[in-house]
Parts: structure tokens; sequence; C-alpha cells
């Protein structure tokens, strides 16, 4: 098998690429860690079997060693999805401490048909999820944190919930993270007029829209063409990566820390788009 990795530089410039090869029936290097689950894994079915299904997205780890993990579960007749986080111990055994079955599935309105492809854990041990739900007529972004213990902050949007349309036909979030000053910031994809633009979104501490963060807090790469982010990372000095792809190809975008596409020092202007091979 050939997989083909670039490489993209600071200022959005293709710098290499190269492939990387892997032989089957040839083991790589590293075993099964049999100090955790039974034999170094561990499966779960929360949706009760039956043809249901659990899905994690994201994964992340906490100051504890605890496991999070963030998808969906489906269930229920007629089916649908759940919003759903799983903490797993060090050892893989479902942690008591979260909810006290080691799982939370938001069973409430705001979390039905609603995945998760997002995780982090802030600082203070709570949980934040980003995603998407398609609760009423279209896709929209939600943001959802929980207290260390796995019950819904109330502190945060309404009753631990953001629910969240810019105006876009669809939308949803990928991958979130959270700033050092407690804001949080999600990356995915809203359509508008037909044309699918990346999105950085950026909420306040308490899960409000943070309105001084690009317009109206929503950062977008506003190209013709259908972008989508699926990860992102904050560097050291605020600016905001954007990872996706747009017509089958790589797209990386930076914005400034004001939500600002990066025109001065990054790709032209502001994102870079692999070329075909």
């Amino acid at each position: 098998y050939y997989f083909v990795v670039t490489a993209v530089n600071d200022s959005g410039e293709s710098a290499e690429s190269f492939e990387v090869s892997a032989r089957p029936g040839v083991a790589a290097a590293g075993t099964f860690d049999t100090t955790f689950g039974p034999v170094g894994f561990v499966l779960n079915n929360d949706a009760g079997g039956n043809g249901k299904t659990d899905d994690g997205y994201d994964v992340t780890v906490d100051d504890a060693g605890r496991i999070v993990v963030a998808g969906l579960a489906t269930g229920g007749s007629p089916s649908a999805k759940y919003l759903s986080v799983w903490r797993y111990l060090p050892d893989g055994g479902l942690d008591p401490g979260w909810s006290g079955s080691g799982v939370v599935t938001r069973g409430t309105t705001a979390g039905v048909n609603a995945t998760a492809y997002g995780v982090r854990v802030q600082p203070d041990g709570k949980v934040v999820v980003a995603g998407e739900t398609n609760y009423g007529a279209a896709k929209d972004m939600f943001v959802a944190r929980y207290n260390e213990d796995g019950t819904p902050d109330g502190t945060f949007g309404t009753a631990g919930y953001t629910l969240y349309n810019s105006g876009a036909a669809t939308e949803g979030l990928r991958d979130v993270r959270v700033l050092a000053n407690g804001k949080i910031v999600a990356a995915g994809y809203a359509s508008y007029s037909g044309d699918y633009d990346g999105v950085i979104v950026q909420f306040t501490d308490g899960g409000t829209l943070d309105t001084s963060f690009g317009l109206g807090g929503v950062a977008r790469t506003a190209r013709v063409g259908n972008d989508t982010f699926y990860s992102l990372e904050v560097q050291a000095d605020g600016k905001i990566l954007g990872v996706g792809g747009t017509a089958n190809r790589l797209l990386a975008a930076r914005f400034t820390s004001a939500g600002v596409l990066d025109t001065a020092s990054f790709g032209a202007p502001g994102y870079f788009v692999a070329p075909l091979a």
C-alpha cells in the first residue's frame, strides 16, 4: 500500500511530497498494550446491539490519564443518533466517576440526531465536545460542555448545550480546541448559496458566540467551491490553522487570532490548496 504525504511550510507553500509504503502481512513495530483492557483494546456497545451501533470520532486524554471519547450511539424507535461521550480509566475500564456508568448519552431534544466529532478537556476537568445535529430541517452546529462528573454544565449555553445556525443551509463542526483564555474555537463547514466554506467558529467560556471573532463569531474561507475543515490547531502566537479538503484536494488555511484570513504570511491568499497529483 502507498500513502502520499504532502508537507506544507510555515508560509503555506507546498514543501515536499513523499510516499510511505506498507507491506501486507508484515507486522509494524509495537504490540498491543495488554495492561489496557482484556488484551490491549476494549469494545463497548451502549446502543444495545441488534444492528444498533456506537461510533467514536475523537479522543483525548485528561491530566489524570483518563481517556475521553466522543461520538454517537444509535437507538430508539425509530432509530436516532444520540450524542455520546465515554470516559475510560487508564486501564481501559469504563470510569464510574463519569455519570456512574462511564458513558453519557444525551437523550434530550438538543442531543437527538447529534454526533460529536471533536472533544477536548479543559484544565479544570470539564469536557467540551463539538459536532452537528440535524434536529430540525437542516444540520446545525453545536458545542456542549460537561462537568468533571459527566453532568451537563449548567453555566454553559442552555443547560450545557449551544445549538447554532449561522444562516447557512447546512453546517457542522468537526474539531474543537479550548484556548488559554477559556474561549472555545471549533472548525467545520457551512453551506452558503450552494458552496461549502471551511469555517472557524469561536465561543465564549459561557457558550455564547464570540462576536469579536471574525464576522459575528464566524471566520470562513469564502472561496468558490466546496471547502470543509476536519481538523484545527492553535499556534503559540494565537493564529488558527484549519485543515481539510476541497474538490478532493488538501486544503490548509490560517486565520489570525481575530478571525481574519492570514493573507500577509500564509498561502495565497491565506490558504493553500494542494495541486492534483
